[in-house]
């Protein structure tokens, strides 16, 4: 169920969580039902969609540049300095923080 806002207030109020916690799945059931009373019936999915080619492709290229950018600067298995120093930006932490 789609609300103007997302979450706002409705994560503060313990009975406006547990309504639309409640009220979505009814919602889409009910919709669901008035697709097939309409004779508009969607063909079932064989497969989630993010087991798409294109998703799991996309999902491989990003783990290759993750990957080729903690080779390229550090790796932080094998660190040896005694400074802590972010593995992205290459900030050197102060020593109150580390």
């Amino acid at each position: 169920m789609k609300v103007t806002g997302g979450f706002v207030g409705i994560t503060q109020n313990a009975s406006a969580r547990g309504r639309f916690f409640l009220t979505a799945p009814e919602l889409s059931r009910l919709a669901e039902e008035a697709n097939v009373m309409a004779g508009s019936l969607k063909a079932p999915e064989n497969k989630h969609h993010d087991l798409s080619l294109a998703v799991w492709t996309r999902q491989e290229e990003n783990v290759t540049r993750l990957k080729n950018v903690l080779r390229s600067s550090m790796d932080p298995m094998t660190y040896e300095s005694e400074d802590l120093s972010n593995i992205i930006t290459k900030v050197v932490m102060p020593a109150q923080i580390a």
